[in-house]
């Protein structure tokens, strides 16, 4: 998953992640994040899907602390 966050002024806020940019590696493949929510305390919720063995789509939820370090991961397989 990829996440990025812009001043207000359009730049990138170099205080989250790198340089305003972060990705998370999360299954085997590749992931997508479809929605975000920041929540009350400032922390980041990311959820979308992840590709295991590029074969197996999965649901995936990410939280991060709002300076982008990842707080924990899940993966819910499809049923």
């Amino acid at each position: 998953m990829a996440i990025a966050r812009y001043n207000a002024n359009g730049t990138p806020d170099k205080s989250f992640g790198t340089n305003g940019k972060l990705t998370s590696q999360i299954g085997s493949g590749d992931s997508e994040s479809f929605s975000v929510l920041i929540q009350s305390d400032g922390k980041i919720v990311a959820g979308g899907y992840a590709y295991n063995d590029n074969s197996d789509i999965d649901f995936a939820l990410v939280r991060y602390n709002n300076d982008g370090t990842p707080i924990f991961h899940s993966i819910q397989p499809d049923m």
